[in-house]
């Protein structure tokens, strides 16, 4: 709901002339719970679409408790699908990290029992995180970065299930075949809207 209607803001503002040149979110993120990477990369995508730059702010993603191989691997898979949508969209021009170091980390005091947030732990050295995040960009410049988001945004978060109705004369076999649903005309509905026929 904040990034639709942030979009339609931004959106109207430039229809109406407002000199706006980018739109940003912060992205204060927690270990173990995933975004949905498609979901970020529409969002870049109709940002685009109206001309604007993106910009990552404020990132950090903090860990509950202690700050395992495990927590610091999956904080390094997070903070890769960051940077590879940085590396990816032209107009994703800006990933910031909000702070530096552990040492110095705004969590810890905000949020009890979480911390390690950053790429720098509390003596300055480089977490899995930071070398993701560099590998990423390291490929970007050396021409070797191959990755794409998992879906476009024409796909993202749809699914097609087909459903034949009792009355239908000529069912579709249901064989995989897209083209054959080529002219087809997709009606959405709920379950519970289908009054138990």
């Amino acid at each position: 709901p904040k990034a639709n209607a942030a979009y339609r803001l931004v959106k109207k503002l430039k229809e109406q002339g407002v000199p706006i040149h980018g739109i940003g979110t912060q992205a204060h993120l927690v270990v173990g719970v995933q975004p949905r990477v498609a979901d970020i990369a529409a969002n870049i995508e109709r940002i685009k679409e109206l001309g604007l730059e993106f910009h990552f702010t404020e990132v950090d993603m903090r860990i509950q408790g202690e700050a395992t191989d495990r927590a610091l691997q999956q904080q390094a898979n997070m903070y890769q699908e960051l940077a590879r949508l940085s590396a990816y969209y032209d107009n994703v021009n800006f990933l910031t990290t909000w702070g530096i170091t552990d040492k110095y980390s705004w969590i810890p005091s905000w949020f009890k029992g979480y911390d390690h947030g950053l790429m720098f732990d509390k003596q300055y050295q480089p977490k899995p995180a930071y070398l993701a995040v560099n590998k990423v960009f390291t490929d970007k410049a050396q021409g070797k970065f191959d990755w794409e988001p998992p879906a476009p945004l024409a796909d993202a978060g749809r699914r097609f299930e087909a459903f034949i109705s009792h009355q239908t004369k000529h069912p579709m076999p249901l064989d995989g075949d897209a083209a054959k649903w080529t002219n087809a005309v997709f009606y959405p509905f709920a379950y519970n809207q289908l009054g138990g026929t």
